[in-house]
């Protein structure tokens, strides 16, 4: 039993949310190529002077143990499934702990390196507002009579009218509209008053959408078709997109820049360990 049977579970429960033993053959070839490099770079790592003062408390290690043993119902089967994996309790934790001290090393070698100033994720964040863009989101409910020519009552002639007479008694929709979407509507969102929610360009159907970001707040629209029938909308409020502001999405600008030095500078330190 060698600690690379651990990490051999870890990445193939990582990349294919399997074990070793449920991949395909070419799953299984393609999981030694990443568990060859993810030793290499391992072996890297442990063997460069950053390794010097580094130390991974044994009480660490003994949390991390037990977190995977707590996720089994007894020692017994904590340990058969160890066994059908290549491990047994003793690897698992020297596993384990090398991993720690990887990450360790890792994590030293990074908090110097890949530092992200203010000034960096501020000139991120105006060379891409673009990607910062804040939709226009619109609130709106419904009353959806079903097209269905197997019913009577839900064959065109018959549903149009019906829908367009429901139409012409919302006089005073924020009086009104929930009681009759209660009633009449026969969508699910009926229970909610026809609540459809808060939504962005998109998400309905094309022809809702289009209606629906046409009208202004407050509006009640006249008859819409859908592909499931005939819709009535009443568009409640309107979120006005534009570009979500800097100091909004600094912190999660300075963690992705940080990522991506990260893994430039690993790829770089290990190039040339």
């Amino acid at each position: 039993m060698t600690a690379d049977n651990y990490l051999r579970l870890r990445t193939a429960l990582a990349g294919f949310q399997r074990t070793p033993a449920q991949l395909t053959d070419d799953e299984r070839q393609a999981l030694e190529l990443q568990v060859a490099r993810a030793s290499a770079m391992e072996r890297k790592v442990l063997a460069s002077p950053a390794t010097r003062d580094v130390h991974v408390p044994a009480a660490v290690v003994e949390q991390a143990v037990q977190s995977i043993r707590a996720r089994y119902e007894s020692e017994e089967s904590f340990r058969d499934d160890l066994a059908c994996n290549g491990l047994d309790p003793v690897v698992l934790r020297s596993a384990l702990e090398r991993e720690l001290m990887v990450e360790a090393v890792i994590d030293r070698l990074t908090a110097t390196n890949c530092v992200v100033s203010d000034d960096e994720a501020a000139i991120y964040y105006y060379q891409h507002t673009e990607r910062f863009a804040r939709p226009e989101i619109r609130t709106v409910r419904h009353i959806l009579i079903t097209l269905n020519p197997a019913y009577p009552e839900n064959r065109r002639e018959r549903a149009l009218p019906r829908l367009q007479q429901i139409r012409r008694e919302l006089h005073n929709p924020v009086l009104q509209f929930e009681q009759l979407a209660r009633r009449h509507s026969e969508c699910p969102s009926a229970m909610e008053g026809g609540r459809l929610g808060r939504v962005k360009p998109g998400m309905l159907y094309p022809s809702l959408d289009q209606a629906l970001f046409a009208m202004a707040p407050g509006e009640v629209s006249d008859v819409v078709e859908s592909e499931i029938g005939l819709h009535v909308l009443w568009c409640e409020a309107i979120e006005s997109g534009g570009t979500i502001p800097y100091a909004d999405v600094r912190d999660k600008i300075i963690s992705h820049l940080g990522e991506r030095k990260r893994k430039q500078f690993l790829r770089q330190w290990l190039a040339d360990a």
